[in-house]
């Protein structure tokens, strides 16, 4: 169950409504979104062969009346793939470790408002910001608080959202009540931010249709082992034996099962045959192992990151760690541009502190700590000094300046 939302048990003849417990603990009916009053409605059933997935797209790019449902039904089946999700989740994860922080013109920091803005609702924000990279369009709504932080962070159900026409469905039953959200203002307390292209369906379009080919696959394989994975027992009778004899040995051949025991005399021979090619499960195997490796390279832009590969290097190793940092760098600029053109200037007409306030995220992220500190003491032999606050934010420490430094020890003059 999500953290912030709940379900009610279902009334015969109702659809479930879903409720913020926050909104309920604290007994306000005005601090219901419009994520509050969706009406749940079963999921669609997924398409399991590219047929479908080829018709989901038309569906979904349909010029007159597009409709995302069957293609996110096919995402949402997708996501049940481990490898997928592990992509997914390694490169999200990689993201919302990276430090942040709200600067003023100058690029100085202000630890206060910094502070502000590290809450799970941020976070949360964050987060849907990246997915619209995977799944498209994001609609995320926002509960702020008296100062402008942000409380409150949902995503509004893809499947809920027409971007094509800005419209957003609580109930997918009743399109008579589909709500204009791009002629929403913004109210006092709610904030709506929009992501991706209206017509974008993310790296999901691409994803989905290599584990539409794996899954087949994988059902392939698990059929080959049923009938080649274990040897064929065979029973050769070579006396005269009656018919009723025969079965009662047939039928405790059957019943051994694994064990593969039974029993007989000199009239009967027992035989295995076993399938002749032993590598031919290779096919099916190598089959999964391309398509994982293609879902990699477009979630991650590499392999070694999330799989070990037959031959490899410290070379190698590092040009692919640092293709993955080319797309959190990318990530980063994402979430700063959404963040700072669509979150800030509201927080700024809340307050003359977020005035001319930009979220940054910080530098020299995948630097060690040991590099930092080499490279302070560095700039400080070449006649640098930094500001105290800017090289405690850097290095991760806290710095305080003594009286009389030794010789060689970085300065922190203001």
């Amino acid at each position: 169950m999500s953290d912030y939302t709940s379900e009610k048990q279902p009334v015969a003849g109702k659809s479930l409504v879903r409720q913020s417990p926050m909104a309920a603990m604290i007994g306000q009916e005005n601090m219901r979104l419009m994520f509050d009053k969706l009406r749940r409605s079963y999921e669609l059933r997924a398409a399991d062969d590219i047929a479908g997935w080829r018709n989901a797209i038309t569906w979904a790019t349909s010029p007159t009346d597009p409709n995302r449902r069957p293609l996110l039904a096919i995402y949402r089946e997708a996501m049940r793939d481990a490898h997928l999700a592990s992509a997914i989740m390694l490169r999200r994860e990689k993201l919302l470790s990276q430090p942040y922080r709200v600067v003023d013109a100058e690029g100085i920091e202000d630890v206060e408002l910094t502070r502000q803005m590290d809450s799970p609702a941020v976070h949360r924000m964050i987060r849907f910001v990246q997915e619209s990279v995977f799944y498209g369009h994001s609609l995320v709504e926002l509960w702020l608080g008296p100062d402008g932080t942000p409380l409150r962070c949902e995503l509004l159900p893809r499947e809920h959202v027409k971007p094509e026409a800005g419209e957003y469905l609580p109930d997918l039953t009743k399109p008579g009540e589909a709500i204009a959200y791009r002629k929403r203002a913004a109210t006092a307390k709610t904030l709506l931010i929009e992501v991706g292209e209206p017509y974008g369906l993310g790296l999901l379009e691409q994803a989905s249709r290599a584990e539409l080919f794996k899954s087949a696959m994988v059902e392939a394989w698990a059929e080959f082992g049923e009938v080649f994975g274990l040897p064929t027992r065979h029973v050769k009778f070579m006396g005269n034996m009656s018919e009723a004899e025969k079965q009662k040995i047939v039928d405790n051949l059957q019943g051994a099962g694994m064990n593969a025991v039974t029993s007989g005399d000199e009239s009967m021979e027992l035989q295995f045959l076993e399938h002749k090619n032993t590598d031919s499960y290779q096919v099916f195997k190598e089959f999964i192992v391309y398509q994982d490796e293609k879902v990699s390279q477009m979630i991650l832009g590499q392999t070694l990151t999330q799989a070990s590969g037959e031959k490899g290097s410290r070379a190698l190793g590092e040009v692919h760690e640092r293709v993955s940092n080319y797309l959190t760098d990318a990530d980063k600029r994402l979430v700063e541009e959404q963040l700072n053109a669509q979150l800030l200037p509201v927080l700024e007409q809340r307050s003359d502190r977020w005035k001319g306030r930009k979220l940054r995220y910080r530098k020299f992220e995948s630097m060690s700590q040991l590099d930092r500190v080499s490279m302070a003491k560095t700039l400080f032999e070449m006649g640098y000094r930094w500001q105290q606050a800017e090289l405690e934010a850097e290095l991760g420490l806290n710095v305080e300046r003594i009286e009389a430094p030794s010789a060689g020890t970085p300065s922190t003059e203001a």
